[in-house]
């Protein structure tokens, strides 16, 4: 128990005696219990800031042993030079120092010494860069936060003195520039007023205010990776390691009327703590179904009552994709990593594993009866398509496996460092990195640098859809090798140019970034190798013509 006697004597002036007597005699360390009967003068380090009036008493009481006061931060005795200062709101410690307009002050024992110069023009001429010399630092206005809820001659207790830019002009980076002449920031770029970007749905011009931005109603992605890792299309994550077969996705949720389409996974068991991955894919829709397994050929089957739909199958860097007309994009690595965009078409018309895309993760874990769980075990489990027990929590693989710790967090690391810090102001690392070192821990079944490099790639792919594309494969990391005259890319894009091809149809391509193999510029892709667009060949009544060929038409020659 820690006494402050000046409190108890605050009340009285000058040096009248007074015997108090406390009857507890336990103290604590660096203190001792006595009888006091003196000027009673700083006790703690407030009392040095305060500079307390002396009393005439006697006490018993806790007191620091010698010359020591107690630091109440940490309830502790120290000696006089280790006090911190205090400045309107904020502690320094010993040593410190802090601006003023003509000078300094530092920290000594508890109180501020301040050296101020003569305040002539020239020692207040210590801001540079068309700022000026302000009581509360707070209030400048910066190009990226033009609007400062900040009054005028602000003077609140957490303001830092300083160099800031006048009221009317903001700080771009580099200097004070009038507000109206503020480049617009985005991805660390910047762009001047009157230029506009676009991205994913969002067409924003830069003005003299900032980004004006409209947003019409948007395609959105849900996307599963590693061992599995789930991310719905409104943005829920979260981890589900059932080893059944489970949907993914399909719409007509709650209605009398079949789904029209269907998306569903093949989860088996992969590793340790009772981890699964993606085997297999099934993409049913309107009577015909498209099956994707791991290490096989993408088999195509018809029913009798198939309505003739139409879709497009091609590859595209890493990814096999098939493109549809009806608003539904499948992406997959041929590994574990699955993505499914759909169009607004599908807003709060979907369900499954991916959720219920009306833009509320709340909800997401809508179980086929309509009921909202809250363990994504129990959620999982409730969209199996086949028999199958409820999974078991998983344990944590790096438990299992302790051996693998220190290698996992150290090639994982990769995530928070180094070529990928350009990234982390637009898509947070540690939820990737964490999952990354789970997968790779678990990944005791062999293709130890696969667990790693799809871990790795999803947030890869997330930097690449926010902007900011990173080269960071290489032949000692997850390197990939092109062939048939391809070169790798990390944002190539996905709607890559090729050869026309009679009948082939436009499936309305949206332009992403996705890496992988492509080829290289003033080329495109012609039945699986690259040539120069002069080489496409033509087409005539269904008859090719190669590049170069004449051929009649009618009792013409071309």
């Amino acid at each position: 128990m820690s006494i402050n006697l000046l409190q108890i004597f605050t009340q009285y002036i000058g040096t009248i005696p007074i015997r108090v007597s406390l009857t507890e005699p336990q103290c604590q360390e660096g203190m001792e219990w006595r009888t006091e009967c003196k000027e009673i003068g700083a006790t703690t380090c407030t009392d040095l800031r305060l500079k307390p009036r002396t009393v005439a008493a006697c006490a018993d009481g806790c007191f620091c042993e010698g010359n020591k006061v107690l630091d109440q931060r940490k309830d502790i005795c120290v000696e006089p030079e280790f006090c911190p200062c205090m400045y309107k709101t904020r502690l320094f410690e010993n040593g410190d120092t802090r601006e003023s307009q003509c000078g300094y002050c530092e920290c000594s024992r508890g109180d501020w010494t301040c050296y101020d110069n003569e305040c002539n023009d020239t020692a207040m001429d210590k801001c540079h860069n068309g700022q000026v010399w302000s009581e509360c630092t707070q209030c400048e206005k910066s190009c990226t936060h033009r609007e400062i809820d900040c009054l005028e001659g602000e003077t609140a207790e957490d303001c830092d003195e300083g160099c800031a830019c006048p009221s009317d002009q903001a700080w771009d980076g580099h200097h004070c520039v009038p507000v109206e002449e503020c480049p617009c920031i985005r991805n660390g770029d910047k762009y001047q007023v009157g230029e506009t970007v676009e991205q994913h749905c969002q067409k924003c011009v830069c003005t003299s205010n900032g980004w004006d931005c409209d947003e019409e109603p948007c395609t959105r992605t849900c996307r599963t990776w590693g061992d599995p890792h789930y991310e719905t299309f409104d943005g829920l994550r979260y981890d589900f390691q059932g080893d059944c077969s489970y949907v993914l996705v399909e719409d007509n949720c709650g209605s009398d009327e079949a789904s029209s389409f269907k998306i569903m996974v093949e989860n088996v068991p992969c590793g340790a703590g009772g981890v699964s991955c993606t085997k297999a894919i099934k993409f049913i829709i309107r009577g015909t179904e498209i099956r994707m397994v791991g290490g096989a050929h993408i088999s195509v089957t018809n029913s009798a009552d198939a309505a003739g739909f139409s879709y497009q199958l091609k590859r595209v860097g890493i990814y096999d994709v098939i493109e549809t007309k009806v608003g539904i994009t499948l992406k997959w690595d041929r590994g574990t990593t699955i993505y499914v965009t759909l169009d607004p078409r599908y807003i709060n018309n979907v369900c499954g594993l991916c959720g219920n895309f009306n833009g509320l993760a709340r909800d997401d874990f809508t179980t086929p009866q309509g009921e909202l769980e809250e363990n994504p075990v129990i959620f999982g489990h409730s969209w199996r398509a086949s028999f199958c027990e409820l999974p078991s929590p998983p344990s944590n693989p790096c438990d299992i496996n302790p051996s693998r710790r220190q290698w996992a967090e150290y090639a994982c690391s990769i995530i928070k460092q180094g070529i990928f810090l350009p990234c982390h102001s637009e898509v947070e690392p540690e939820k990737y990195y964490a999952d990354c070192v789970m997968d790779t821990c678990a990944c005791d079944r062999g293709g130890d640098c696969e667990c790693l490099c799809t871990a790795i790639a999803a947030y890869t792919q997330q930097c690449s859809e926010n902007g900011v594309a990173l080269k960071w494969r290489s032949d000692g990391t997850c390197g990939l090798q092109c062939e048939d005259g391809k070169e790798y890319s990390e944002c190539g894009s996905s709607c890559e140019s090729a050869c026309y091809v009679e009948g082939q149809e436009d499936y309305g391509c949206e332009e992403t970034c996705v890496e992988g193999c492509f080829c290289p510029p003033g080329q495109v892709e012609f039945e699986g190798r690259c040539i120069v667009r002069d080489l496409c060949p033509c087409y005539y009544n269904g008859i090719e013509i190669p590049a170069g060929e004449d051929f009649e038409k009618g009792d013409k020659c071309w």
